[in-house]
């Protein structure tokens, strides 16, 4: 009989196993911490000059990534960003750019652009004031001005550099024939009678998010800046022209007045919030409710003149994507809106910085309609100063500048001294609540989650062997092929465009969801829920497709209209069972019943029914996440457990448990007899 170990031998193995344990635990966490570690959202932030931005990210729970991480989930930039870096990016990865987008942040690119269609829809796009591109359109500007004169009247005009920002080199001239041909300017009517608060002239500052392209997807932020002059308004005269702090609503410009006042309370102050606006609308008896549907038709029409060139340049950039997928772009844009005594929106620009491109050429064009203090020092420096924004410097003693992604020529060309981003400057508490919130908002709207990088390289693996062994292509038809072959391929192909198409559908579906979820502050302009005005709008799309991309407009056309990208989920449920008869017809089986099909029975439906990787979303918690899925998955659940027989008494349809009847691709490979004895299995059951 074995003895028991003693006492010594006993403490021996305890102190022993306890090491062990504890050297298990601690490896457990060691691989927990590494596993954690793993999982993160990356951010590369070093394009940015503002603190907000970064502040947004650590918010967020993004970690910073290195300045030459190209593999960082999100990637922000001040300037715009050449079409090659687009290309080159990964499916998770999300830039805050997209190509072509400055078809409308430049002024005398929105002018040309918003011409053409004005050309097209004079009625839609009567919301931005007269304009004369100098000196392409000086010879137009001076027989309208003549035109005046010999009717007695006389306008005031607003005379902008052609590529300028933040108030820089503007002038008011009423004589119209004394403007000089040779520079490059932009020539607007002034809007005599706008809308004043407390006797000043102002505008608002609108945020916009731009999730997609393809499709449009366009949010408005319910919170903004209203930005006043710093001296009481009159009508402009010979005498007044001069004073641009009156007619001049920039902050860049009003804040070097003395008046300026940076009182942060809520109803003082020159420079308030759209909140507040609202409310001194309601407190006054006007239409917010129109208000705010007049600057969202504003927005969308302003942006369906930017798609086709944003979608074209999109599609170049990224051509194999399919339509409907994550994009790797968005936008958060700033638009310029001056109300009139009537309420009624103008959009005066793109809300935009400037910022001095090292290029010998553009500095000395810049430095002609650049403004100095009287210090004699430039006042973009001071703003940058006065922001916090001063220029960052790299190890080694680079400048920002010089280490940022280069732009190509064309870029360089659209953008000149522009940035594509507007200003998030916060030097008063107001604009770090507003940017702030715009920011975080739009984070938690583009869901990028840890998951993606990882999901990214097993479908990059997955396709690469599906074209090492040649799977999922289709075999050539050869010229002697049957009819019979023939009707078989081309119901395959159908059942791929479906397949494809109810794949899209349920995407769109997740992401809708999420976006409800999480709007924030934001509201979803485009596509709207009004179906009377989605359809101006897709008529004003065609319109835009037509006249900025007459070559691929037929295509686009087509393209847009497609039944399919109409379709609802059951209706293409309902062709793909079609198809499955019509080929069980070819293939010479007996027809079976058409009786209700459960959706969860129809092709693609176990990917979608599979418990998606919810452990790192960037805007909601993996509790919230795995809740939402459990509740999808008991309710496909509730409905595999409903089968259907027949009850011979009332020859209804009624609810058991017994017998499944699955309309799937397996029923072709049962026997004929199967479908014969079919009635009498029911009734045995």
């Amino acid at each position: 009989m074995p003895s028991l170990p003693n006492e010594g031998d006993n403490q021996g193995t305890s102190s022993l196993t306890l090491n062990s344990e504890l050297s298990f635990e601690s490896t457990i966490k060691r691989k927990v911490r590494e596993k954690k570690k793993h999982g993160v959202i990356s951010a590369n932030v070093y394009g940015t000059k503002y603190e907000i931005v970064r502040v947004a990210i650590e918010e967020m729970g993004y970690v910073k990534t290195r300045d030459d991480d190209e593999s960082a989930n999100l990637i922000w930039s001040d300037s715009a960003v050449q079409q090659e870096k687009i290309a080159e990016l990964r499916n998770y990865q999300r830039i805050n750019h997209f190509p072509g987008m400055g078809e409308i942040c430049r002024k005398d690119f929105l002018a040309r652009n918003m011409t053409k269609m004005i050309r097209s829809q004079p009625l839609e796009y009567s919301f931005i004031p007269r304009t004369w591109i100098i000196p392409a359109e000086y010879t137009q500007f001076q027989n309208y001005v003549k035109e005046l004169k010999r009717k007695r009247r006389q306008k005031t005009f607003i005379v902008k550099p052609a590529n300028g920002a933040m108030g820089h080199g503007i002038s008011l001239i009423r004589n119209g024939e004394k403007l000089h041909s040779q520079e490059h300017l932009i020539v607007q009517e002034y809007l005599e009678k706008p809308f004043l608060i407390e006797g000043y002239k102002f505008d608002l500052r609108v945020y916009i998010l731009v999730t997609s392209c393809d499709p449009l997807k366009i949010f408005l932020y319910h919170d903004g800046l209203v930005r006043m002059g710093t001296e009481k308004y009159h009508a402009p005269s010979d005498s007044n022209l001069s004073q641009l702090y009156m007619h001049l609503t920039n902050y860049s410009v009003n804040k070097h007045n003395e008046r300026f006042d940076r009182d942060e309370t809520e109803d003082k102050g020159s420079k308030r919030s759209i909140k507040w606006f609202t409310e001194f609308l309601q407190t006054n008896h006007l239409d917010v409710s129109k208000f705010w549907n007049d600057i969202s038709e504003l927005v969308v029409k302003t942006l369906i003149v930017a798609e086709p060139h944003v979608l074209h340049a999109y599609r170049m950039c990224r051509p194999g994507q399919s339509p409907g997928s994550d994009s790797v772009c968005f936008e958060v844009l700033g638009f310029d809106i001056l109300l009139d005594r009537k309420l009624k929106p103008w959009l005066l620009e793109m809300g935009l910085e400037s910022e001095l491109i090292r290029n010998p050429s553009i500095g000395e064009e810049m430095g002609k309609s650049r403004t100095k203090d009287e210090s004699g020092q430039d006042i973009i420096s001071k703003e940058q100063e006065s922001m916090g924004c001063s220029e960052r410097r790299p190890r080694g003693g680079k400048t920002l500048k010089k280490v940022q992604m280069k732009l190509s020529e064309s870029e360089k060309y659209q953008t000149g001294n522009i940035n594509r981003a507007p200003s998030f400057g916060t030097d008063q508490k107001i604009d770090y609540d507003v940017k702030k919130g715009v920011l975080l908002n739009a984070l938690k709207l583009l869901n990028i989650r840890t998951s993606d990088k990882r999901k990214n390289l097993a479908q990059q693996k997955a396709e690469a062997q599906k074209r090492l062994y040649g799977q999922g292509s289709m075999k050539r038809l050869s010229p002697v092929s049957s009819d019979w072959e023939k009707q078989r391929r081309s119901l395959e192909r159908k059942k791929e465009e479906l397949k494809e198409r109810l794949a899209q559908v349920r995407r769109q579906i997740s992401k809708e969801q999420h976006e409800n979820r999480h709007m924030g502050n934001y509201r979803r302009i485009y596509p709207p829920d009004d179906k009377m005005l989605l359809e101006k709008y897709e008529g004003l799309l065609a319109t835009a497709f037509q006249t900025f991309l007459a070559g691929r407009a037929a295509s686009l056309q087509r393209e847009m209209n497609n039944p399919l990208k109409k379709m609802k989920e059951e209706d293409i449920l309902d062709l793909l069972e079609q198809c499955e008869l019509d080929d069980e017809k070819l293939m010479g089986k007996s027809a079976r019943p058409r009786g209700p099909k459960p959706l969860y029975s129809m092709p693609e439906s176990a990917q979608f029914l599979k418990k998606n990787d919810s452990s790192g979303s960037s805007c909601e918690s993996s509790s919230d996440v795995s809740e939402w899925e459990e509740e999808g998955e008991k309710d496909q659940n509730e409905k595999r457990e409903k089968k259907v027989t027949y009850d011979l008494d009332d020859r209804k349809l009624i609810e058991r448990s017994k017998v499944e009847l699955r309309y799937t691709k397996r029923c072709s490979d049962l026997p004929f007899s199967f479908w014969d004895t079919l009635p009498v299995l029911l009734f045995c059951n």
